[in-house]
């Protein structure tokens, strides 16, 4: 009997394969996946003491290193979408032992089978398992060193999204006022476009900001739920618009957009101009000295709008992301000031 058959006679008998005399990872690797594919049942409920096994087997060099992400791989391939969340369960919780002696360039072994799985997952999770998706993403985060290149964007490509509402042909003040403010959504997801029409998008945001300082502020220290999404019928604006956490929204907004414009300052640009290095986000945009100070100024009335401990959060990371894109144009390779952050 040559060694495959040796080995997958073993798995089927529950013999301990440890005790085998000839112990190729390769061989045992196919074995154990020829056993694992022939089950009655392909459930992770099945599935999970084997998986446990395969780790210890695997630490102990009797599989080579990749193959547990290699069968993991195969068997989400395989699995009714269910099993294939308890599966994503499972590589979470066993976090350590998988990830032991990860390439921190992930360039190479395992590595590349973690991001091409997760990367599977994503499209099969993003339309249908938000939730899901989510995690998957912040796995990845966890298991990818922070100056990771292939996750900072370094193109600086915005994510160009069109918010539909109604255009309504009217002079009323309210419907004047609800097609300004979903109007200001194409500046926030394309600042090209706000550049280009700085002036009367200024306007927007000072007539938008008075408006909500007319209104009630937080009462409590809860800044509510945020919605992924908009309903941007014109018979809900009105309550949309008693919600603090749905004017918290587009304030948040505001302020990354404000943000991204304050590095277009005449100041901020002599500061960056000799250290850029990555032409994909050397913008040309210049603001005006008038310009620059309502930006300032709308960006100050804005954050006191928030509620003072939801503001003091936004803010911090709104620091940690010009750092982010200070880095990005600078081209640098380690991130050395996280720990100032």
């Amino acid at each position: 009997m040559d060694h495959f058959q040796q080995v997958l006679s073993a798995l089927k008998s529950h013999q301990d394969i440890e005790q085998l005399p000839n112990k190729s990872p390769e061989v045992m690797g196919l074995a154990l996946k020829q056993h694992i594919f022939d089950l009655d049942q392909l459930s992770f409920p099945v599935l999970e003491p084997l998986l446990d096994k395969i780790l210890d087997w695997t630490d102990k060099n009797l599989l080579d290193q990749t193959f547990p992400f290699s069968l993991l791989e195969d068997l989400m391939d395989l699995m009714v979408q269910e099993d294939v969340e308890l599966l994503f369960d499972y590589i979470e919780s066993r976090h350590d032992r998988l990830t032991k002696n990860l390439d921190p360039g992930f360039r190479t072994g395992k590595s590349i089978i973690i991001l091409r799985m997760c990367n599977e997952l994503l499209r099969r999770f993003s339309k249908t398992n938000s939730p899901t998706a989510g995690r998957i993403r912040v796995y990845l985060a966890s298991i990818t060193p922070l100056g990771e290149r292939s996750g900072v964007n370094l193109g600086g490509q915005f994510i160009e999204e069109e918010t539909v509402y109604e255009k309504l042909e009217t002079n009323d003040p309210d419907a004047l006022f609800y097609q300004r403010f979903w109007q200001c959504q194409e500046y926030f997801n394309a600042p090209s476009t706000f550049f280009e029409r700085i002036d009367k998008a200024l306007i927007d945001f000072d007539t938008i900001l008075k408006r909500f300082q007319s209104m009630p502020q937080h009462k409590s220290t809860s800044t509510g739920f945020f919605s992924s999404r908009y309903l941007t019928s014109y018979k809900l604006f009105k309550l949309e618009m008693q919600s603090p956490s749905f004017r918290d929204q587009w304030i948040l907004q505001l302020l990354i957009l404000l943000q991204f414009a304050r590095m277009f300052t005449q100041q901020e640009m002599e500061q960056l101009k000799p250290v850029i290095s990555n032409n994909s986000v050397n913008y040309k945009y210049q603001m005006t000295p008038l310009q620059e100070s309502k930006v300032i100024e709308l960006s100050h009335q804005a954050e006191l709008l928030l509620e003072p401990k939801f503001r003091k959060t936004i803010l911090q990371v709104m620091k940690s992301e010009k750092k982010w894109v200070g880095w990005l144009m600078k081209g640098e390779m380690e991130v050395e000031w996280l720990s100032t952050v």
